[in-house]
């Protein structure tokens, strides 16, 4: 199947516009366009912001229409950047032991199954003994903490999943710029400003009134407190935190692990994404998202559940995969998962006189 001749004259338009666009715009922010730390930056504060004014002004939005929409793009995200380019498939241990637990997880949903991946990938990580006995023991008494804990791990799960691309993100990001300090100040402000009521009265009014979804099933899956209060500001958080996971995932990531550092035409990154995932599985990712768009024309609610439902695995497969890399690599990113390849770590060229 030839996706890029499938797909020509769409991409062909659309970098037409979107070089229209770059030239208008060229006077007004030229080093954005060579410099990939400001514009991972400006990108974040950008996500950040409209996650935070969306939460505020449309909250059942993010959470119910955000997963149809962006929800399979960024799970293509994590197969990508986490399994198919670090070359994590090609291993029978990485199924075996971490992908065995996230298809666990279809028919046994609960917390304890991420934390048995994390487990898993110490015992297939080629690293020294010590470092992944230390992991090991650290998952195994997250299992257990998980199992006594029950519905609760999980909900502290949902919510600390989110955080877990931006650690992800911090990762990738952290040996090239120290910008990325500011989309984690920029989460961590929304949640706090969140967690103190600054979203109290409106939002609150419409979260319980809207009809995209039920708020209560919101409020007893995500933050089943006494307090009703407290009870809405954990599912606007959710809903917050949900959002920039979502833009992490589908725009910061692949910024930042590219192995240069300037923009991409479509093209090239339709190219770049065949050749890391092959047509099949983006014709399958395209055809789940046109689906439950249509499913959720008939019932949002059903096409955001089946989504969950499906979207389950991604969970152990983050933490999992995440584990074995750090284990062995120390580190996330393109330049070290493909020394032998020629590309230069995207970090900023060194100044004249300087090594």
């Amino acid at each position: 199947m030839n996706l890029g001749s499938a797909l020509q004259r769409p991409i062909v338009t659309m970098d037409a516009i979107r070089g229209r666009m770059l030239r208008i715009a060229s006077p007004i922010a030229p080093r954005l366009f060579r410099d990939r730390e400001r514009r991972v930056a400006v990108y974040g504060a950008l996500a950040i912001a409209i996650a935070f004014v969306t939460t505020f002004a449309a909250p059942m939005f993010l959470l119910a229409v955000g997963p149809v929409v962006l929800g399979a793009p960024h799970l293509v995200a994590d197969i990508r950047y986490l399994v198919a380019r670090p070359g994590l498939h090609r291993r029978a241990g990485f199924w075996v032991c971490v992908a065995g637990p996230a298809c666990l997880s279809f028919v046994h949903p609960h917390a304890w199954i991420s934390m048995a991946a994390i487990v898993g990938a110490a015992l297939v990580a080629r690293a020294s003994f010590v470092r992944r006995a230390l992991v090991a023991i650290a998952g195994i008494a997250l299992v257990v903490a998980c199992v006594r804990l029950g519905s609760i791990a999980d909900i502290a799960l949902a919510h600390g999943h989110n955080a877990i691309a931006l650690a992800l993100f911090c990762a990738w990001s952290r040996h090239t710029s120290r910008l990325h300090w500011l989309v984690v100040a920029g989460f961590a402000a929304g949640i706090v400003a969140i967690a103190l009521g600054a979203f109290d009265g409106g939002p609150f009014t419409r979260l319980a009134q809207s009809g995209l979804y039920e708020a209560d099933v919101l409020v007893a899956t995500l933050a089943p407190l006494s307090d009703p209060v407290l009870s809405v500001r954990g599912v606007l958080a959710f809903a917050f935190a949900q959002s920039v996971h979502y833009a992490l995932w589908v725009r910061l990531v692949p910024e930042v692990d590219r192995p240069r550092p300037g923009l991409r035409s479509f093209a090239s990154s339709l190219r770049a994404l065949a050749g890391d995932l092959g047509a099949p599985l983006i014709v399958l990712a395209g055809l789940g998202t046109i689906g439950l768009a249509a499913w959720a024309c008939v019932s949002l609610t059903a096409a955001r559940d089946g989504y969950l439902r499906l979207a389950i695995f991604h969970g152990p497969l983050e933490l999992g995969a995440a584990t074995l890399l750090l284990l062995e690599r120390g580190r996330i990113g393109t330049e070290v998962l493909f020394p032998s390849a020629g590309f230069r770590a995207p970090c900023r060229a060194a100044e004249p006189g300087k090594t």
